[in-house]
């Protein structure tokens, strides 16, 4: 989880310096935004496992 956060921030970071003219190399700004996209998106699918499997424990008779 925190790898994603720190992810999303460095993405952040360098889109606002592309903005800022610091940086100018587009590739790099992408890729750093793809990156933390699918971090995002693997973080999101493992949840919804995890909440749909609670889900189903939670539904089970006893």
């Amino acid at each position: 989880m925190t790898e994603v956060n720190a992810a999303q921030s460095q993405s952040s970071a360098i889109t606002e310096a592309y903005e800022r003219g610091e940086v100018t190399d587009i590739a790099a700004v992408m890729l750093s935004r793809q990156q933390a996209s699918i971090g995002f998106e693997a973080t999101m699918q493992v949840r919804n496992r995890l909440l749909s499997a609670y889900k189903d424990i939670m539904s089970m008779p006893v």
